[in-house]
């Protein structure tokens, strides 16, 4: 049960993230009405008390005393840290004056805007601000970068559709070298046959040249399919030494050159 509840909550604090970074977006365009909107849902997911304060400082640029003077208590309130409770103090009761009296008369320069998290004024120390929002483990996104990465192809390695046909040639090459056997031991066997119709006298004119034609037959079709069967193996073993990954400290290196039998390979991975 517990590790449920800790997977919610997590879950709770990324969704609030989001929605903190929205307000923080409608924040610095002036749209008060939807920051306010977005910092609320954060807060109901997660409460953290910056999200008050953002709250209680975009009601003060709408220009409701009132309502931000109640989220600046609200967020002195919850906040743990002193220093920053203290920090609104002076905001909190000028938002308590102007809800006193009436409204001001707009101005035609448009108020400064000020940073989202409070900080605490100071004369030499930086400025100190509530710790962020904790999303905890960020969910897959479905836009911005993490999109771009799924989207790219899964085939990440140019050489895997090389060593895939070598694999074919591979296996097609090794049928084709058994194909060569079965026909020699056909042959084996027309010759078989040959020589007790020969010894025995036992055959036709006709029977005898039929086997020696079949016997003929039989190892012309396992010459062919020993040839092409050892020049599909080895152009299999060439392409997947080829295409492999070198490793980073020694690179492979492969090498055919003729010989009396036929021709010699080597290589160096």
């Amino acid at each position: 049960m517990s590790s449920f509840a800790h997977a919610d909550d997590k879950a709770d604090k990324a969704e609030a993230a989001k929605h903190y970074q929205l307000g923080k977006r409608h924040y610095n365009l002036n749209e008060w009405d939807e920051a306010i909107a977005e910092f609320k849902t954060a807060y109901k997911l997660s409460p953290d008390p910056v999200n008050l304060y953002n709250i209680a400082q975009a009601y003060r640029l709408k220009k409701n005393c009132t309502t931000a003077a109640q989220f600046y208590a609200n967020y002195q309130r919850e906040e743990k840290i002193k220093r920053l409770r203290d920090s609104v103090t002076k905001v909190r009761k000028d938002m308590e004056k102007c809800a006193e009296t009436e409204k001001p008369e707009k101005s035609d320069e448009p108020l400064p805007i000020p940073p989202l998290d409070p900080v605490v004024p100071t004369t030499n120390a930086p400025p100190v601000r509530p710790a962020p929002i904790n999303p905890g483990s960020p969910p897959v996104a479905t836009t911005g970068e993490n999109a771009l990465r799924t989207s790219e192809p899964a085939n990440l390695d140019p050489n895997r559709n090389r060593r895939i046909l070598s694999y074919v040639l591979i296996g097609v090459g090794s049928l084709s070298l058994l194909t060569g056997v079965s026909l020699s031991f056909k042959a084996a066997d027309f010759d078989g046959q040959l020589d007790d119709c020969r010894t025995f006298d036992d055959c036709g004119v006709i029977e005898e040249r039929k086997l020696q034609e079949d016997a003929d037959s039989a190892r012309r079709g396992a010459g062919g399919a020993y040839g092409f069967g050892g020049v599909c193996v080895l152009g299999g073993v060439i392409l997947y030494m080829v295409s492999r990954k070198p490793k980073a400290d020694r690179p492979h290196n492969v090498t055919v050159m003729p010989s009396r039998g036929g021709a010699a390979m080597s290589w160096t991975f």
